[in-house]
């Protein structure tokens, strides 16, 4: 699957700078004035780079991604909030699975934008999202 970042030529983890030039200099490569076969590959740039340079966007074509490639490889039994996750004394939170154990949420687990969890006993997963 191509996405927006592959279009632009750069990493997930690129910065908004790096995403800018990439695009500027595509856009250059690719503007319909240089032949009729590039029309729809600008205009796939441009779709890209207009995503990718808000953060609002981005953050939510990130987690369209993410959701992607989980549903690809598990089942998302429940999507969770960072703020409803209450970690006890010990820094874990336990989240009932539908096989009858349970999920093990650790603090190091809400320190990243977007996390799955999978079930130890079965294929379910959660998503903790922020």
């Amino acid at each position: 699957m191509e996405t927006f970042y592959n279009i632009l030529q750069c990493s997930p983890s690129a910065s908004t700078e790096e995403i800018k030039a990439n695009y500027q200099r595509l856009v250059k490569e690719y503007h319909p004035d240089k032949g009729s076969q590039t029309a729809d590959r600008f205009l796939l740039i441009d779709k890209a780079y207009k995503t990718l340079k808000d953060q609002q966007s981005r953050r939510d074509y990130d987690s369209s991604l993410l959701a992607n490639r989980c549903n690809e490889h598990s089942l998302i039994y429940a999507q969770l909030n960072k703020k409803d996750v209450h970690l006890d004394s010990e820094g874990k939170a336990y989240y009932p699975c539908r096989c009858g154990e349970q999920f093990v949420i650790e603090q190091e687990h809400l320190y990243e934008v977007e996390c799955v969890i999978e079930c130890n006993e079965c294929s379910n997963s959660i998503l903790i999202e922020q």
